[in-house]
């Protein structure tokens, strides 16, 4: 695990992979310590410990089997050797399952609070601009935010079509 520093000293959020990862002390640790962390994977093969660090930080996502990572029963290791490293996965279903996440945080919260107003959930094109992560997004009736006037050109594609 390695800090990444700007420029200006300002700490940038980290992105941890934690291949041998115990009960996951190396994130209590950067918790502890201040360190903000965008995301966080681990690996155990010790069933007791991985029982420890799924309770305080569960990974829905990722499993072990047979001391082989899983990405949702997806064995990672056959993409590796077929598609090599590094290897970026973009898993649709979970694009949805989050918008309707969040979209189900806010109706609790504004609920909540007697909030008489409405919301939007809006994707922002920044994130992703590949025309199949959109579409998966705007299947789940949702905005678009953009903030590149080349984006508008894939948003009009997609209006279109």
């Amino acid at each position: 695990m390695r800090l990444v520093v700007s420029r200006r000293g300002h700490m940038k959020k980290l992105k941890v992979l934690s291949p041998f990862n115990g009960i996951s002390c190396g994130r209590v640790a950067l918790e502890r310590a201040g360190i903000e962390v965008e995301r966080y994977v681990s690996y155990e093969i010790d069933e007791k410990a991985n029982l420890v660090a799924k309770k305080n930080y569960p990974q829905d996502e990722f499993s072990v089997e047979d001391n082989e990572l899983n990405f949702h029963d997806i064995p990672l290791m056959e993409l590796i050797k077929q598609y090599g490293t590094p290897l970026k996965i973009t898993y649709l279903p979970k694009i949805s399952q989050q918008i309707n996440r969040a979209k189900r945080m806010f109706n609790v919260a504004m609920a909540k609070v007697d909030y008489k107003g409405s919301y939007n959930y809006c994707y922002c094109t920044k994130s992703s601009h590949f025309s199949f992560v959109l579409e998966e997004a705007m299947k789940n009736d949702i905005h678009l935010e953009t903030s590149s006037a080349y984006d508008i050109h894939i948003i009009n594609a997609l209006y279109d079509s």
